[in-house]
């Protein structure tokens, strides 16, 4: 059991929120590299996606993206956390989802800097949720 969440009363699971941190700050780049492909028009991720692309100035490179021919942007492909339609439209609907996703995208291949800034929000986040 990785312990990440526990169940909780008639309503389902309670995440732990330390716990879950830990394992996306120092496990989630082996257990889920990102893998990196042609370009393609997507949804952008990591350091391009809303939470950070203010924070973070690029170079002249394509910005990362989830696939998707419906795609606001033109980007290099970045393999989502799970590559499914229906998921990826529900997290991009969702703005918190979003940021979290992409916070995540940035911690599975992002440079030391944007790996940083990245933990940082995700932190806050989940303290935020916790209370």
């Amino acid at each position: 059991m990785a312990k990440l969440a526990i169940a909780h009363e008639p309503k389902g699971f309670r995440v732990q929120s330390q716990n879950l941190l830990e394992f996306l700050v120092h496990g989630v780049k082996y257990a889920f590299p990102a893998v990196r492909g042609p370009s393609t028009r997507g949804h952008p991720t990591a350091h391009a996606a809303p939470a950070l692309r203010t924070k973070i100035v690029n170079g002249d490179g394509l910005p990362p993206v989830w696939p998707d021919p419906e795609g606001p942007v033109r980007g290099e492909s970045f393999s989502p956390l799970y590559a499914s339609p229906s998921v990826l439209r529900a997290i991009v609907a969702n703005p918190a989802m979003y940021e979290a996703t992409a916070l995540v995208d940035a911690i599975r291949g992002g440079s030391a800097r944007e790996r940083a800034m990245a933990i940082q929000l995700l932190e806050r986040l989940l303290t935020r949720r916790k209370r």
